[in-house]
C-alpha cells in the first residue's frame, strides 16, 4: 500500500465512485491520470476498491474492505492482489 492508495481510497470514502481522471482533478491525489488507474487496478485486485460496471467501465468505488483498511480494522499486508498489476 502506497500514499497514494490510501489518498484514493479516503477520496473514494466521501463519493459514491469516481474514474481515474476524476481522482487524478482532486488536489489531494497529486498523481497522472495513468498512475492512478494503475493504483485503482491495484485496490481492486486486492479487494479494497471495486469496479462500477465492470474494468471496462473504469468507474470505481471502496468496498467494505477498504473501508475496514482505512479505520484500521484489516491489515493491508494480508490483502495482497489476486492477480499481478502490470504497469502501462
Amino acid at each position: 500500500m502506497t500514499q497514494l492508495d490510501e489518498r484514493i481510497l479516503e477520496y473514494l470514502v466521501g463519493e459514491p465512485w469516481a474514474s481515474p481522471a476524476e481522482l487524478a482533478s482532486h488536489r489531494a491525489i497529486r498523481a497522472t491520470e495513468a498512475i492512478v488507474r494503475e493504483r485503482c487496478r491495484f485496490l481492486v485486485d486486492a479487494e479494497l476498491a471495486a469496479y462500477v460496471a465492470g474494468p471496462e467501465s473504469d468507474m470505481v468505488e471502496i468496498t467494505t474492505w477498504g473501508v475496514g483498511y482505512l479505520h484500521g480494522d484489516i491489515d493491508a499486508a494480508h490483502r495482497w492482489p489476486t492477480r499481478r498489476v502490470l504497469r502501462g
